[in-house]
């Protein structure tokens, strides 16, 4: 009888110390260009979906950190690309460190190139869309290989079979 009151003792003070101590809060790092940062289509600071995702889990109590150091108004693919191989450092913590602990990780990267490659008219539009393609999937491989978690980056593809680059354009008055 003592051994069955010993192990019903033991068991119920596992489980009280994992609920006091998992809170399931979340890492949530973005990387990208200036949607990730929030910034409106007249270049001034704003509140971006990145603002409304910390907004989100706060309002449940499930944000751990939230890290957008590794985003910039002009980022493109290739630089997020560069950053993560040369495992780039700011405010004492890289990269791949903030990939690695991340439970979620919001990208946006190739508009403003795309924007640019558009007004400059240039004749090798899709050859250079098939290129960002490619630098994408190379991104994602490197996130991937970062990260131990389960990533999900294609739910667009998922929904639109034909698509090959999905996007919305927050900036749709321009």
């Amino acid at each position: 009888m003592k051994k069955i009151i010993f192990t019903i003792i033991l068991f119920l003070s596992c489980y009280l110390i994992y609920t006091l101590t998992n809170n399931n809060n979340l890492n949530y790092v973005t990387l990208g260009d200036s949607l990730s940062k929030g910034v409106t289509p007249y270049f001034a600071n704003g509140y971006g979906y990145s603002n409304y995702i910390v907004d989100y889990l706060k309002k449940n109590n499930k944000l751990n950190s939230y890290n957008d150091d590794f985003t910039g108004v002009d980022y493109r693919i290739t630089d997020l690309i560069n950053l993560i191989n040369i495992n780039y450092e700011t405010n004492n913590q890289t990269i791949n460190q903030a990939i690695h602990s991340a439970d979620i990780i919001t990208i946006s990267v190739g508009m403003q190139e795309l924007y640019y490659k558009i007004n400059t008219n240039d004749t090798n539009i899709y050859t250079y869309i098939d290129k960002m393609l490619e630098d994408t999937e190379e991104l994602f491989t490197l996130i991937r290989k970062n990260n131990n978690k389960k990533i999900f980056f294609s739910f667009l593809k998922t929904v639109y079979k034909k698509c090959r680059l999905c996007y919305y354009n927050p900036n749709r008055n321009l």
